[in-house]
């Protein structure tokens, strides 16, 4: 049973591709290319799954700063005094800080325009406000997801690293464990891997250390560049192994190991792995198909003419198939996975600026109609004073005069203790619009006028 591969795989196979020499050994294309299934591992701080999540914690504190600039007078004095001490009563480092930073938001300027001008006590504050909270709350529900992403994300990455590591040594412990790979190699190579401990299955570099150490002679199969002899009784504690595994290794890291990890550079290594299998074997009627290594008859037992590996059990309907395969399989799909991830934190982090720019529309919307109205009132005022001028110089043409002093629309005081009889008649009273302080607009009227003629008569 053949492992399944993208089609992608084979497209990219080509960049583990090497060229063969002259001096290539029966074994020696096997090898390399469980070497590059081996520098998967080696390059598995190179993983590319997008750009890895983060909270958008600054944004949220723009939104709060909007909050805040627009919040009512007893939160903005003290957030409505919920700031307490473990004892219940009013903290007063918390207020200390609460202040700090209110002032400091009302220093804060670009190209100098205030950012969060604190807004008077309207309707259209309040309004505001109801908008900024709700976009708040969207908000940090937003980053609450934003930070489970990177979390997953995290999660992901260490799994992929953890499936890698499992791959090459059956465990996740970066070193092969000489107490699980004891014995001969007949045993410890065969299919079933004698019973307990690593398997050719279950462990890349046991399967590496097999195909490379034949049991007898000094040939050099796997063109590492000496003799790799696994002799019977040598391996009693697991110690031929390991030092055979250290030299096969270092081998391994001489050939081009790819500069990024994706599921398409783990796919083709595992197809240049399957891309082997018969290869080696000269059986002129092969009853084995799923094996790697030369052999004369389909059959593995380590000597110099049948040093392979043999997966016919592994790969067969009935079995699992050949495991450290499996968890380069699944390191590729937890990249997919982590990809995904990084892909929703950037949505989320496109709806977080959203609501960033939902909150400062409403404050811009409440800060320009508070302005407008001060302004409205402003210009009310001056035409009033300026009126109010108008009519007086009017009205002191007819002080010798009370029926042209009427004519006039003026008011005729018979009486009056500074001689000018004719006066311009009293405005009616009204109230200001978008103060918000129960101040009337007469008044305003009165004092502008009173200053504008003060300084006539000075």
């Amino acid at each position: 049973m053949k492992v399944p591969l993208p089609l992608v795989a084979v497209a990219v196979l080509v960049y583990f591709a090497e060229r063969g020499t002259t001096t290539d050994k029966k074994n020696s294309a096997d090898f390399r290319a469980l070497c590059h299934a081996y520098a998967l591992y080696e390059a598995r701080d190179s993983i590319t799954a997008g750009t890895p999540p983060e909270t958008a914690a600054n944004v949220l504190q723009i939104i709060e700063d909007y909050n805040t600039s627009t919040a009512s007078d007893t939160w903005y004095a003290n957030k409505d005094g919920t700031m307490k001490n473990p004892t219940g009563e009013p903290d007063a480092n918390a207020q200390t800080a609460w202040d700090k930073h209110k002032q400091s938001l009302l220093e804060k300027e670009t190209n100098g325009k205030k950012i969060y001008e604190r807004l008077k006590m309207t309707t259209t504050r309040a309004a505001a406000n109801a908008k900024i909270q709700k976009a708040l709350q969207r908000a940090k529900n937003i980053n609450e997801a934003l930070g489970d992403a990177a979390t997953a994300y995290l999660a992901d990455i260490d799994s992929i690293k953890s499936k890698l590591t499992s791959a090459v040594f059956g465990k996740e412990t970066a070193t092969i464990d000489a107490t699980a790979a004891t014995g001969n190699w007949g045993a410890r190579c065969s299919h079933n891997g004698g019973g307990t401990g690593l398997t050719i299955s279950s462990s890349l570099a046991l399967a590496i250390t097999c195909l490379c150490s034949e049991k007898a002679g000094s040939v050099d199969n796997c063109g590492v560049g000496s003799g790799s002899q696994w002799e019977d009784d040598s391996n009693n504690y697991g110690e031929a192994v390991k030092r055979l595994w250290t030299a096969l290794q270092a081998k391994c890291n001489t050939y081009t190991r790819p500069a990024l990890i994706n599921p398409n550079t783990i796919y083709a290594a595992i197809a240049g792995v399957m891309a082997r299998m018969g290869k080696g074997n000269t059986h002129a009627a092969p009853t084995k198909t799923n094996v790697i290594g030369e052999t004369s008859d389909s059959s593995c037992d380590g000597s110099t003419g049948k040093l392979c590996l043999d997966y016919e059990t592994a790969l067969g309907s009935a079995a699992g198939g050949i495991k450290w395969i499996n968890d380069l399989q699944e390191a590729a799909t937890l990249i997919n996975n982590a990809t995904e991830t990084a892909i929703e934190a950037k949505r989320l982090q496109q709806l977080m600026d959203l609501e960033r720019q939902r909150a400062e529309d409403a404050y811009t919307e409440a800060l320009h109609t508070e302005h407008q109205a001060q302004t409205t009132t402003t210009v009310k005022i001056e035409n009033k004073a300026l009126n109010q001028q108008q009519a007086q110089k009017d009205c002191d043409k007819h002080h010798a005069s009370q029926e042209n002093c009427t004519k006039a629309q003026c008011n005729y005081d018979a009486n009056a203790a500074d001689g000018k009889k004719c006066k311009p008649k009293a405005e009616a009273e009204t109230t200001a619009v978008g103060t918000g302080d129960g101040e009337t607009l007469n008044a305003e009227v009165k004092s502008a006028l009173k200053n504008r003629m003060r300084i006539q008569i000075q």
